[in-house]
């Protein structure tokens, strides 16, 4: 049986949604597996740290905004209260027309505000730095927890604090880097499997003799075809060297291929 490349690929993504054990994620940090996960959501081929996100919660993991805070107080060597600014949303654009009366024109509704937000930030060397003045974030900061300190007024207030991430000496870009190479080679393995499955089959020699098996994966021209077996091995084979009913089928497999091609570069058009 032929398998038409679009189902080999619906099944191959299917199978890929199997747990990735070769990757081995179990073995890594709660943090760092995280991290890998939920960018991989994406298939980008390259690591992007995400952003811290309004509201913060506790084990958020990312850039602030921007990458960069206004200092508002130095507490002390280490520690500081900084200030980050969150984009609100931006709202949805709907139709709208004063009293039912001439053309509609687009408006924006549900508009979120910005948001300055108050976090206690620890770990980041203050020496050189001044209240007022703004901080760049080089590194990605992990909201570690809560706070809650006295206010001016006598009263007070609790905000949330962050951190540079600690990943245990590991190296997350690197590391993302080799899961989505091996999470390619495992889906092109199990598109494999799939079209080995569905599209292997004996072929015999005219004398009856020799057989392998194979599937049919292309007409080279000049009567040749490429057989591939299981290990993906190529096979050369001359038409006219088929028993008469695989010579056939190979012919069959040719035409086969060619009227998907030709569908194929129509719907492309």
């Amino acid at each position: 049986m032929f398998l038409p490349a679009s189902v080999v690929a619906v099944l191959a993504l299917v199978w890929a949604a199997e747990p990735d054990k070769s990757a081995r994620l179990e073995e890594l940090p709660a943090d760092v597996r995280r991290l890998i996960r939920n960018a991989a959501l994406s298939d980008s081929s390259a690591f992007v740290w995400p952003p811290l996100t309004h509201p913060l919660s506790v084990g958020q993991i990312g850039r602030p905004p921007g990458r960069i805070g206004h200092i508002q107080q130095i507490i002390g060597e280490k520690e500081m209260l900084v200030r980050l600014l969150f984009s609100g949303k931006p709202g949805k654009l709907v139709p709208f027309s004063l009293g039912g009366i001439g053309p509609a024109r687009l408006v924006r509704v549900g508009q979120e505000p910005d948001h300055w937000v108050l976090v206690r930030c620890r770990g980041i060397d203050t020496r050189g730095r001044v209240d007022g003045t703004g901080i760049e974030f080089t590194s990605p900061m992990k909201v570690t927890g809560t706070d809650r300190f006295a206010t001016v007024g006598g009263g007070s207030r609790t905000v949330f604090v962050i951190e540079p991430a600690d990943f245990g000496g590991y190296d997350v870009p690197r590391l993302y880097a080799q899961y989505i190479q091996q999470r390619a080679e495992n889906r092109r393995q199990r598109a494999w499997q799939v079209r080995w499955a569905a599209e292997k089959r004996v072929w015999t020699d005219r004398s009856g003799k020799h057989q392998v098996e194979a599937l049919y994966d292309d007409y080279l021209g000049d009567g040749v075809i490429r057989l591939l077996k299981e290990d993906g091995t190529p096979i050369k084979v001359p038409l006219a060297k088929l028993s008469e009913k695989d010579r056939l089928e190979a012919i069959r497999l040719r035409g086969k291929r060619a009227e998907l091609e030709a569908t194929k570069g129509t719907k492309g058009r």
